[in-house]
């Protein structure tokens, strides 16, 4: 297997034989490329002949195959660098307001959901918590019976 010299290519030459009888290597990634021709699917190029590699549809595929194999070979560096963009790009939103904690944030959230509510549903969601309670209460109750009365056995 020969494979062409140009670093950017490293295509597998076509060895044919001319009319004389002489071994003939040309590399087709190559011709294409000059033609103005797609390397892999052999679609034009668009663009300056001789510049483009890939078509748009094969460029797309190729990007997502840099991509993969850059992150496969540190993935925890490249998670790291994403977390500070995300970090960066959150930090900008924000503005000049400072972070807060989850305990606030809860908070807040519970002030303005009691705002909303009518009072009708806050009676409800009361009472509905309030037998949730008792029922746990009574559930306990009754397993303290019964773990007496197994010792008491």
């Amino acid at each position: 297997m020969v494979r062409c010299e140009r670093r950017q290519c490293d295509a597998r030459y076509e060895v044919t034989f001319d009319t004389l009888g002489r071994m003939v290597g040309a590399c087709p990634a190559c011709a294409r490329r000059t033609a103005g021709r797609c390397v892999t699917c052999g679609q034009p190029a668009g663009g300056v002949p001789g510049q483009r590699k890939y078509c748009l549809s094969c460029k797309v595929l190729a990007r997502r195959a840099y991509h993969q194999r850059y992150v496969n070979n540190d993935r925890t560096r490249y998670n790291a660098k994403a977390a500070a963009r995300i970090r960066k790009a959150r930090a900008k939103a924000r503005g000049d307001r400072p972070l807060m904690d989850p305990k606030a944030i809860g908070t807040l959230r519970g002030l303005a959901r009691a705002k909303v509510l009518s009072p009708e549903r806050r009676r409800e969601i009361a009472a509905q918590a309030s037998q949730t309670r008792w029922k746990k209460y009574y559930q306990r109750q009754m397993l303290k019976r019964m773990r007496e009365a197994a010792e008491a056995q």
